[in-house]
């Protein structure tokens, strides 16, 4: 179980993970494009997203293979981790917009971006679970703490769901909900902000 688990989380996150990077350095690799043409910029990181969303997909099968493969029983609950996975999705494309911005103004943000990623990804629960943490009461006390990082609710409620078939309290529902939104008002209203800028920067 604690495979599967692995796998789910890590499997998502990596769907996460490529929206933000490949996000990031959409303006700055499509700088071509924004001299030669003139369409919404925004669609650029929105790109890196769906591109990161379609390679996902065929890892879902790899899962389901693997969880019918250890003998763990599909859960219908299942069905509502679509509603995570939207989520992630949101929130992945807020932050892309974000590092996209950010990366036309410190080019340097591609160096440092996969070392940001790595040390969330340790602060995630994929390499553990939200199970874990209430589970032992010498951590659970850190739990109010681990809700302010929005991989915890996102990912913690897809495993709950599709790995366990448990359904998430309704904070870690509102939390995800929360981020995705903050992230993508926040992160689009900044690139919208600053995209007239882009072709003079790049």
């Amino acid at each position: 179980a604690r495979f599967v688990s692995l796998c789910a989380g890590l499997f998502a996150f990596y769907f996460f993970s490529g929206s933000v990077t490949n996000g990031a350095s959409s303006v700055v690799s499509g700088g071509k494009l924004l001299l030669n043409m003139s369409f919404p910029r925004m669609l650029l990181p929105l790109s890196a997203v769906r591109t990161a969303f379609f390679r996902f997909l065929p890892t879902l099968i790899v899962y389901f293979g693997i969880h019918i493969g250890f003998g763990q029983p599909l859960h219908w609950e299942a069905v509502f981790g679509v509603y995570f996975l939207l989520m992630l999705t949101l929130f992945g494309a807020g932050i892309g917009m974000f590092a996209a911005t950010l990366q036309v103004y410190f080019r340097d943000l591609t160096s440092f971006l996969p070392y940001f990623i790595r040390m969330w990804l340790y602060l995630s629960p994929v390499l553990w679970t939200i199970d874990d943490i209430q589970s032992r009461p010498a951590i659970a006390r850190f739990a109010d703490y681990l809700v302010l990082n929005p991989l915890y609710s996102l990912l913690g409620g897809w495993t709950d769901l599709v790995v366990r078939g448990n359904i998430p309290d309704t904070a870690i529902w509102l939390w995800a909900a929360g981020w995705a939104v903050a992230a993508v008002v926040i992160g689009g209203l900044f690139f919208m902000s600053r995209e007239r800028e882009f072709v003079v920067r790049l």
